[in-house]
């Protein structure tokens, strides 16, 4: 099972950068108080969209997930294991820091508790 295909079209969808939100200064002018309402304004539309974006971004991660999973309850002949899913649980626990392939590298060490 090729794990880099999944990290890989995981990585294809861009994260969202986060947006600060705009700090006024202490005793701001008339003038810095306009720029200031400005730049919340297009904060507040840039986080609105931001917002719809990491949705999209959750979404297409847990299609690619749910896939992965698949694949790898079939690479490891347990597609029918009532205890496949706890085994997932633990192999993601043990390595999803390092990526699907860590994933998969867990579940086939751990794999024979269940066979």
């Amino acid at each position: 099972m090729n794990t880099e295909d999944f990290g890989r079209r995981r990585d294809e969808i861009p994260f969202p950068v986060y947006i600060s939100k705009p700090q006024l200064g202490e005793n701001p002018t008339s003038m810095e108080v306009k720029a200031y309402a400005a730049r919340l304004e297009e904060y507040e539309s840039g986080k609105a969209a931001r917002e719809e974006i990491v949705k999209l971004w959750y979404a297409k991660s847990a299609v690619i997930e749910v896939e992965f999973k698949q694949a790898l309850f079939k690479e490891l002949g347990i597609e029918d294991n009532p205890k496949k899913d706890k085994l997932y649980s633990l192999a993601w626990e043990s390595g999803h820091s390092g990526g699907f392939n860590d994933i998969f590298y867990h579940a086939a060490v751990m794999v024979a508790l269940i066979k």
